[in-house]
């Protein structure tokens, strides 16, 4: 089974993995992460992004969960669909190069990607944990628990998925 814990900063997602670790010991989780990838290539991240970083992360996710089969045992800090929320935020608060087409690619690469998690779980959000929890926080926890619920509604129709992505983030206005 393929697992990933996902959720903004701060919200747990590594201490929760590593609990599961060492409860579960048959499971383990890959060496290298997105953030070596980051550094390795100097690239920004959080509120900071630009697309080549989003690229490189979403390309990295994406090739390391479809890199494994179903009868793995593998726990991932983080998954494709929290990439696709800091992507969507940067088109929401129109950051250079954030385009709905740019998005757009993110979504289809992330949806495919998806196919391959056999389950999610989502960390909530921690206020105690730090002093300030700023505005994007709040709005990529926002953005994240909103493309989870919706991710989940539309797994049977998973054809119109952009399309409607789009016109969810409108209705909740997320736009």
């Amino acid at each position: 089974m393929r697992i990933a814990f996902s959720g903004t900063g701060n919200s747990g997602k590594t201490t929760l993995l590593r609990s599961f670790l060492y409860s579960w010991n048959n499971y383990t989780t890959p060496e290298r992460t997105y953030r070596e990838v980051l550094e390795e290539q100097n690239l920004p991240h959080s509120s900071k992004l630009t697309t080549e970083t989003q690229t490189s992360i979403l390309n990295f996710m994406v090739d390391q969960v479809q890199s494994t089969n179903k009868d793995d045992h593998i726990a991932y800090d983080r998954c494709p669909l929290d990439a696709l929320a800091y992507s969507m935020w940067g088109h929401d608060k129109g950051v250079e190069g954030f385009t709905k087409e740019f998005v757009t690619k993110q979504i289809n690469l992330m949806k495919e990607s998806m196919r391959s998690l056999d389950i999610i779980f989502l960390c909530r959000f921690d206020p105690n944990q730090v002093v300030k929890m700023t505005a994007f926080v709040i709005q990529i926890k926002t953005l994240l628990l909103r493309l989870i619920i919706f991710f989940i509604l539309s797994l049977d129709n998973i054809q119109n998925t952009r399309k409607q992505i789009f016109s969810f983030r409108k209705a909740t206005h997320l736009v």
